[in-house]
């Protein structure tokens, strides 16, 4: 039984030499659920990070919460695997939205906006961007 798994990153691995160690640490996942890995796909994301489609080949049928568990587990968005573990609980045919248009960025709050941490990781990021970029 053929699969593709649909893996959002909020960066991608390949940015700071990673690519090599992410995708044996996949094969090290698969190998651990009896999936059988034949192909890897990953492409820059237009906003940020990078999109991954892991073709696999497996004998037994997964369940959805076994393929929701499985993306977060080949590192996709942590926060995205929560909301599909909510979507396959509540019954919601269509659960692994991925890729789609960004509507609404929800601004931080104020004390967010002040928070040390939150500004260096801001001024890093953006810092990264321009380096990229020149």
């Amino acid at each position: 039984m053929k699969r593709v798994f649909k893996i959002d990153m909020d960066f991608s691995p390949d940015r700071y030499g990673w690519m090599k160690g992410w995708k044996k640490a996949i094969r090290a996942v698969a190998k651990a659920f009896r999936l059988r890995i034949t192909n890897v796909i990953v492409q820059k994301s237009p906003r940020r990070g990078a999109h991954a489609w892991i073709h696999v080949e497996t004998e037994k049928l997964l369940s959805d919460m076994e393929v929701a568990m499985l993306e977060w587990l080949f590192g996709g968005d942590q926060t995205r695997a929560r909301l599909n573990a909510l979507r396959i609980k509540r019954g919601i045919p269509h659960w692994s939205v991925l890729f789609s248009k960004v509507l609404y960025v929800k601004p931080p709050r104020k004390f967010c906006q002040r928070c040390r941490l939150r500004r260096t990781v801001t001024s890093l990021m953006e810092e990264e961007e321009c380096t990229k970029s020149s």
